[in-house]
């Protein structure tokens, strides 16, 4: 259950039917469901370097873990061990209430379906041949991302209305 409303930051009044998404995506979604291909959720890709804990890891696993700058072991166990890891990507992604049969996608996109939704995802990974890469490229190709993607947008064509789908 969604426990925010908006507030217009001039009127102060309550705005219905409103809903949050990343600036950089934000134009590519107004787009897409404005010509019919409804989103659910999407994400502009959020570069993060943070560490996660992952525990009870298969033995066979410890010497690789213990000899890749990615990962800190934490704590080495009977049948398995513990450790740390940063993670290693971020996606450009939308989701879709259903599955529109697209006749092309952006270059570097992939549509993927998990759970009966429909993700147009494009990953973008930290690392290259093991060597963490440098953030600006990162951003850059990020960028260049997004401008594909809204571009391949601004090309789709009206979907038509099929009321019996509605």
């Amino acid at each position: 259950m969604d426990n925010n409303v908006f507030i217009n930051s001039k009127t102060f009044d309550i705005e219905p039917n409103v809903f949050a998404c990343d600036k950089l995506i934000a134009d590519s979604i107004k787009i897409l469901n404005k010509k019919g291909y409804i989103t659910n959720s999407s994400c502009e890709g959020h570069i993060s370097f943070t560490w996660h804990e992952i525990t009870n890891c298969d033995l066979s696993m410890l010497d690789i873990a213990s000899n890749d700058e990615r990962f800190i072991v934490l704590k080495v166990k009977e049948n398995s061990f513990d450790y740390l890891t940063r993670s290693e990507l971020t996606s450009i992604y939308i989701s879709f209430e259903q599955n529109y049969q697209f006749k092309d996608l952006p270059e570097g996109f992939n549509l993927e379906e998990d759970n009966q939704k429909y993700i147009l995802r494009k990953t973008i990974y930290y690392y290259d041949n093991n060597e963490r890469r440098d953030i600006n490229d990162i951003e850059k190709e990020k960028d260049k991302y997004l401008k594909i993607l809204n571009d391949w947008v601004r090309n789709l064509p009206i979907k038509e209305r099929n009321d019996k789908n509605e």
